[in-house]
């Protein structure tokens, strides 16, 4: 397949500022007690952090000139060299692994919001070309749903899913988690955590070489969105930053809020990239109206093999089948 040419100003390093994240330090922690444990003074604590809050502030502002750079770029379809029958078919040999990995509130109570989600990315996939025999979809509460296809989520059924998938739909990945997150990975029910470490093996065992997006909906998900988790031919986004929480998994919740933001950002996206946008800009939205503090910052890194198909046209969307 011909690739389409790449026409924006500084897209460079528009992957490196979109994953940009600060290292403001973790609040809670009473100056005496940093003291005595860390042999830094208050008055250097607070120069440190006004310093990096400054740094962040600076590293937000050119990230947001990156991502208006990307918005007022137009791609001329008469330009590319594809045509629209490939395009209609560009995700039709994708693997998809969609896994709702809890059912908890954060005060251990049920809620349906993780299960409502992973139903609800399918439903927006397919206008857009993705094929649901291609999908793999698993739940830590498979019984409670009536799919005979639905499958147990934990790390030996992700792995063996996509394996099996990727046999008959090999041109990219797809692979969306939604669950609880904590610094060292996102929660698998009450069977542990998976780590950002085990999730790239999994990755690179099964889509090496091949286009793969990423969402990652947790607590601390900035976690996959670092270190080896960068690949080239990788696009990830994650709920939050690696310090940070992400909202909304109450029991009245019906999709966490930054799932609700994809859900939203779908039908109005003409393109991956221009879906990150927008998904950013709804979470900045509903925080802020929220008074949620600190606010999840979520993150974005787009590899450079990856590029061209985050800028390739939702076709199916194109056509007002993107809702």
């Amino acid at each position: 397949m011909p690739v389409m040419p790449v026409r924006l100003f500084g897209l460079a390093i528009a992957s490196a500022l979109l994953a940009a994240c600060s290292t403001a330090d973790l609040p809670g922690f009473a100056d005496a007690a940093v003291h005595a444990t860390t042999g830094v003074n208050p008055q250097e604590r607070l120069e440190r952090r006004m310093n990096t809050n400054l740094r962040a502030a600076e590293l937000e502002a050119e990230r947001q000139a990156a991502l208006d750079a990307l918005e007022e770029d137009t791609i001329d379809p008469t330009e590319d060299s594809r045509s629209l029958a490939s395009l209609l078919r560009m995700y039709a040999d994708w693997s998809v692994m969609l896994v709702a990995a809890d059912f908890r509130t954060a005060e251990g109570n049920p809620t349906d919001a993780f299960d409502n989600a992973r139903g609800a990315m399918a439903q927006h996939l397919m206008p857009l070309g993705f094929q649901q025999s291609n999908m793999t979809q698993l739940s830590v509460r498979p019984e409670r749903y009536d799919d005979a296809d639905l499958d147990f989520a934990s790390f030996e059924n992700i792995h063996f899913g996509l394996q099996t998938t990727r046999q008959q739909a090999e041109d990219g990945c797809f692979v969306y988690l939604t669950s609880h997150g904590s610094p060292i990975g996102i929660a698998m029910g009450e069977t542990g955590f998976m780590t950002p470490g085990q999730l790239n093996e999994i990755l690179n065992t099964q889509c090496t070489g091949s286009p793969t997006i990423l969402i990652v909906s947790a607590c601390y998900s900035g976690a996959f969105a670092s270190g080896d988790m960068l690949q080239p031919n990788r696009m990830i986004m994650t709920a939050a930053r690696s310090d940070r929480t992400s909202f909304g998994c109450g029991e009245d919740d019906r999709y966490p809020y930054f799932d609700a933001c994809l859900f939203q950002s779908f039908p109005q996206s003409a393109d991956w990239m221009d879906f990150a946008r927008r998904t950013l800009s709804c979470v900045e939205t509903r925080e802020r109206a929220e008074n949620l503090s600190p606010p999840s910052s979520p993150q974005i890194f787009i590899g450079e093999e990856i590029r061209d198909t985050a800028l390739t046209p939702f076709i199916g969307a194109s056509f007002g089948m993107g809702g």
